[in-house]
């Protein structure tokens, strides 16, 4: 069926749909300009043959009036270039890289590779099949006790208790390809088989029949045919030396058609095991409503709450080795079947884990094929789901401590007043250990961070962890999820750390482009540099003046290079340009989360409503109480204090919005902040107080359609 399906749609598409020519490159230099280059290749030759003085003269002349036009016909492109790459900087993001690398001097590529023999590979075929064996070093070895030799034995629904909830098949629905057709990018690549996402939307009310019939017989026989388990492995640098094949990670790249029927297949598992509660409490990672920001808020409470009332904490981080590339098949289906799937739709799963094979890519060479013998496809969309499912169950068994997680990035915590509380830390990380060694995954110790939090002097200076072995060093900084937590729980660390990021990344960016318009810019900066500066701001919004007044710098002197706004001072840049202080976005991002706590579209990390008779729905604040003043100045300053003062201050009607989508309550919130003034403090400026939103409490509500009131 599927042999036929695709031959039918190659088949159209050669009758349908036209061939992109490649232009010849002489013909890429604009005519007008070729005419120019040819006519001063002309005037140089006759330059060469001694002319009369005053025919000298006319020819210079003349080769300067011709050089001024081909400046000006090279500015004239640029411009249109790179107006064309920032407008497909959101919608189409491979053609502005691709024109941003071109334009830039750092141009990433793989390789030359170091080779078995020691001598730097630079070949790409040499180099692919060096990376093949890279990734095939990784493997694990499966376990041959929880090899599943016939999946139809192992998954017979007769093996699974009567107690234990089933999901065994389901007939896929003709909506649920065609959403999941919607969900692939436009300009996401075509697999091995060579279907391309843009085909695949543009005709999906033709195909999703088609692709109903073929996903309903592949899910009921559990067969997936052999040319949708192919794939191709993408080599991304992940930093370090280059020519180290192991800091290469593959992307797998695998067709669109089998990719659909994973969604569906992802849809239906993920409502099972949530109606199921099958997943980890503490697992953030591939979960609706769940991101790295509810884990690190998550994480950063339970410290404060622990170091405010004088106990320490100690945060073990552990490194797991190519965990996504080590998941043992026949222990991860073990596992499906203990969470009651079973059925044709395990046999599908088992077939979808087993028999496959890829191939690495370097500058369109392919390496020799590889068997797939574990691990899960990074790339896929299955994949990070049922690598959720492996580990589970990693805190089954902690006794003393509390182990979080965010996909394979985890940490075990606990909180330490006495060395009894150490050994009892020590324990569970030993857990830990022998759970990895139980599930044949592997765990780098030397890798391994601790972090140690509190008053307590004493404790953290006698007490020691350690892995394997190895005595786990302390560390004063750790980089948590792209956050850089800090011993004192305090984030200037991290708003350093971006700060430099950004200014580099400006630089590149008024290199690489040599337009000062205010859209290109301004799609520049929204696009590149904010989701830097805002990454998780919820959790560490400065509150200190010179770490508000630094980020506040990084905006003031982008905005400055802007042609129609240089001769205007800051505050007037940003009521021209319609943009608000990176003070007043990040106040704002945390008024929307707060409200998306209390509608429940995100977990609560502990605030508390309070409805008032008169002002309406309000956050409760609670009393800071900390042993010593530095720790309560961090509380007071925390998500659950600062983000509870902000949404209380703003208005009733805007407060009370509920059972409406997010962008509904953006809108609102927005036309409130119209009337704000927003004037962030700034070296040199006259002082107005504070910026925040918290000092305009008293502001008058915002006039809403059907609202009108007094203070909140």
């Amino acid at each position: 069926m599927l042999s036929s399906f695709t031959t039918i749609c190659e088949e159209a598409c050669r009758e349908h749909v036209p061939l992109k020519s490649v232009a010849n490159k002489k013909r890429l230099i604009p005519r007008d300009r070729r005419i120019l280059m040819k006519k001063r290749g002309h005037y140089k030759n006759k330059l060469t043959k001694c002319p009369p003085p005053f025919i000298e003269a006319k020819l210079r002349k003349a080769l300067l009036e011709i050089e001024t036009s081909l400046i000006k016909s090279h500015a004239e492109q640029r411009k249109k270039e790179e107006i064309q790459a920032v407008n497909n900087i959101k919608d189409n993001s491979k053609f502005f890289f691709s024109y941003a690398n071109r334009k830039s001097k750092n141009i990433s590529a793989v390789g030359p590779l170091e080779s078995v023999e020691g001598g730097l590979e630079g070949d790409p075929m040499k180099m692919a099949n060096i990376l093949k064996g890279q990734y095939d070093s990784v493997f694990s070895v499966p376990n041959p006790v929880k090899t599943v030799h016939d999946p139809a034995v192992f998954f017979n629904t007769r093996a699974i208790s009567a107690q234990t909830p089933h999901l065994t098949e389901f007939t896929p629905e003709t909506e649920e390809l065609i959403e999941a057709i919607d969900a692939i990018s436009s300009d996401s690549a075509a697999g091995p088989d060579g279907f391309h996402a843009k085909f695949l939307k543009q005709c999906k009310l033709e195909l999703a029949v088609p692709l109903k019939l073929i996903a309903t017989k592949s899910l009921a026989s559990g067969i997936i045919p052999p040319n949708l388990k192919e794939g191709i492995v993408t080599p991304i640098h992940k930093g370090g030396n280059k020519g180290l094949a192991k800091n290469y990670r593959p992307v797998v790249l695998t067709s669109h058609i089998i990719k659909i029927i994973e969604r569906v297949v992802k849809n239906h598992l993920t409502d099972h095991l949530e109606k199921t509660n099958a997943f980890n409490e503490g697992q953030h990672g591939f979960r609706k409503g769940r991101s790295c920001l509810s884990q690190l808020l998550a994480h950063q409470e339970a410290l404060l709450e622990a170091t405010s009332k004088g106990t320490n904490v100690d945060v073990i981080y552990l490194d797991f080795a190519k965990a996504f590339d080590k998941v043992d098949h026949g222990l991860l289906l073990h596992k499906l079947r203990g969470l009651g799937i079973s059925g044709n739709l395990g046999k599908w799963i088992h077939t979808f884990l087993t028999g496959r094979t890829q191939k690495v890519s370097v500058q369109g060479h392919l390496s020799d094929p590889s068997d797939v013998v574990s691990g899960v496809p990074q790339g896929s969309v299955l994949g990070p789901l049922l690598f959720l499912i492996m580990i589970g169950d990693i805190d089954r068994g902690l006794r003393h401590s509390q182990a979080t997680s965010f996909a394979d990035d985890t940490r075990v915590k606990r909180g330490i007043a006495t060395e009894e509380d150490v050994a009892r830390l020590q324990e569970d990380l030993n857990h830990l250990l022998d759970w990895a060694d139980t599930n044949n995954m592997s765990m780098n110790s030397d890798k391994f961070e601790l972090m140690k939090y509190g008053p307590l002097h004493n404790i953290k200076g006698d007490t020691t962890y350690q892995a394997h072995q190895q005595t786990i060093t302390p560390a004063h900084h750790v980089r948590d999820l792209g956050i850089t937590m800090s011993a004192d729980s305090t984030f200037s660390q991290h708003i350093i750390n971006i700060s430099n990021t950004a200014k580099k990344l400006t630089g590149w960016i008024l290199r690489t482009f040599h337009t000062r318009e205010r859209t290109c810019m301004l799609t520049l900066w929204k696009a590149l540099v904010l989701p830097r500066l805002e990454y998780c701001c919820q959790l560490w919004s400065p509150y200190k003046k010179g770490d508000i007044v630094k980020l506040e710098a990084l905006q003031r002197s982008f905005t400055s290079k802007i042609w129609d706004s240089q001769h205007m001072d800051y505050w007037e840049r940003l009521r021209h340009l319609r943009l608000y202080s990176l003070q007043r976005r990040r106040e704002r991002y945390l008024v929307i989360y707060v409200w998306k706590t209390l509608e429940t579209l995100v977990p609560d990390v502990g605030l508390q409503i309070n409805h008032h008779p008169r002002k309406g729905r309000l956050c409760y604040i609670r009393r800071t109480q900390a042993t010593t003043q530095r720790v309560a100045t961090v509380v007071h300053n925390s998500f659950t204090r600062n983000g509870a003062r902000l949404f209380n201050a703003v208005p009733k009607a805007i407060r009370e919005l509920t059972g409406v989508s997010t962008d509904s309550f953006k809108h609102q919130l927005d036309k409130w902040l119209a009337s704000v003034p927003d004037e962030p403090p700034t070296p040199g400026y006259p002082s107005t107080g504070s910026n925040s939103l918290a000092c305009h409490h008293t502001t008058r509500e915002a006039e809403l359609p059907g609202h009108s009131g007094g203070p909140p």
